[in-house]
């Protein structure tokens, strides 16, 4: 999807304008140039194009899988660079048989629209994503085939400033004057408001690269708005759930078990 274009907001119409659509009939090519390929996957999604990475916010939404994922659709720009990276989109009756949809989330207000999750609510699916070099945003879409995503206005939520490594080299996105990075976010919903996770790691650092002494961890936040959001600290930090020197990035954590009665969380999972 080009940058601020809409498509039109009931299915049938969405359909029809798929047909004529100059970025999913470039998919379409590129997806048969590419057919006889021997390398190229037959069973797992694979992009239609150049760059695919972590795949994001798979949620189910008025009957369909939607599955969106980090992707670079035309490569380098000139050497040395790269275009930025955008969420990809794809579609799916049955989770093997998947269609491309037009890019779901270009960078606003961040250089690229990273790892995150979706949160499927009664009348609309949030996604929470790491925007680099500016923190955590969210992004609302209700249309049936979630082709029409709004930034939320006062992007990035979960803001940071940036600061460079010991020793050059890399950057992080920090908040709470540096008590904490902020990195890959997965969102759930409670009785009082939503919360978020930011997976990374702290400590561990010598000559701007982590090190086997970095600790993983998730940074939990709360918000009654998703646009006001409090940091509460470590919703879990150890090395029991990520290897010595690894972080905690694209965490999951999700209801696992409602009660009977009130379909209230009951059981949570952190993955």
């Amino acid at each position: 999807m080009t940058p601020g274009a809409q498509y039109p907001t009931a299915l049938e119409d969405q359909l029809r304008a798929l047909e004529s659509d100059g970025e999913v009939q470039g998919y379409t090519a590129a997806r048969e140039a590419l057919a006889a390929d021997p390398a190229r996957p037959l069973y797992h999604l694979s992009p239609p194009c150049n760059l695919m990475n972590d795949p994001n916010g798979l949620c189910q939404w008025q009957g369909l899988y939607h599955l969106f994922y980090q992707f670079v659709p035309h490569g380098s720009v000139e050497p040395g660079e790269r275009e930025p990276v955008c969420w990809g989109h794809a579609v799916s009756e049955d989770l093997v048989n998947w269609r491309d949809l037009p890019i779901a989330l270009h960078p606003g207000v961040e250089r690229d629209c990273y790892s995150g999750q979706t949160l499927v609510e009664d009348d609309r699916v949030i996604a929470m994503y790491h925007g680099t070099y500016a923190g955590n945003g969210i992004a609302t879409a209700s249309d049936p085939l979630l082709l029409n995503w709004q930034m939320h206005p006062d992007n990035p939520v979960i803001p940071g400033e940036l600061r460079e490594r010991p020793g050059g080299g890399r950057v992080d996105v920090v908040g709470g004057n540096g008590a904490y990075r902020i990195f890959d976010p997965c969102i759930w919903k409670e009785d009082d408001g939503y919360y978020a996770i930011s997976g990374t790691f702290m400590d561990g650092d010598f000559g701007g690269t982590r090190t086997v002494d970095a600790l993983g961890v998730d940074h939990l936040f709360h918000s009654k708005d998703l646009g006001d959001w409090t940091y509460l600290g470590p919703l879990v930090s150890d090395d029991q759930l990520a290897e010595p020197g690894e972080d905690m990035a694209v965490p999951n954590f999700c209801v696992a078990a409602l009660q009977p009665q009130t379909r209230r969380p009951l059981l949570h999972r952190y993955l």
